[in-house]
This record gives structure tokens, sequence and C-alpha cells, in this order.
């Protein structure tokens, strides 16, 4: 598995979560080509702009950014989906 930044991604205090999540996205390929693909940024950008009084709901993503834990996250995505900055072959990739 190769070092990534989402591996050592801090906990947060400085940026907010979006922004980080937003700069490690450009750099992780688990992030930009399995949890949140071009075809679904845009949404998941709309959604979590929007307040949930009801449950309270948010990203698991960014849950786990802002508490320091997004590597226990990705990690598995690096290790078994990914050879280097791509998808491995035969690994299908459902889309909603």
């Amino acid at each position: 598995m190769q070092p990534c930044a989402c591996l050592e991604a801090p906990y947060l205090r400085v940026e907010s979560a979006a922004q980080a999540l937003t700069r490690l996205r450009a750099l992780c390929p688990a992030l930009h080509s399995v949890f949140l693909p071009q075809d679904m940024w845009c949404d998941f950008w709309r959604w979590r702009k929007q307040e949930d009084e009801v449950a309270a709901h948010r990203s698991v993503l960014l849950l786990a950014l802002e508490r320091g834990h997004l590597g226990r996250f990705t990690s598995p995505v690096h290790k078994y989906l990914l050879d280097g900055e791509h998808v491995r072959s035969g690994v299908p990739i459902f889309r909603a």
C-alpha cells in the first residue's frame, strides 16, 4: 500500500472538514475514485450543505476526517481495491 495524504490526515481545527475533504480528495484515489467520484461529487457537496434538523445526519467521511480517523476508513480501499492510483481490474464499482 502506497502512502496517501488521507492516511495521515490530522484532527482538524484550522480549516473546515469540508475544505479539507476537498483538498484531500484531489490527492487520494480512494476518495476520488471510490467514495466520491466526479459524477457524485456535486450531489455530495450540495447534500452536505443541507442541515438535517430532525436526525442530525452527517457524512461519515466528514465525521471521520473531523475526528482524525479518515485513514481507518480509507485504508481498506487502498489495500484491497486500489493498485496505486487506479481501481484494480475486476473490482466492480457501483454508482447510485
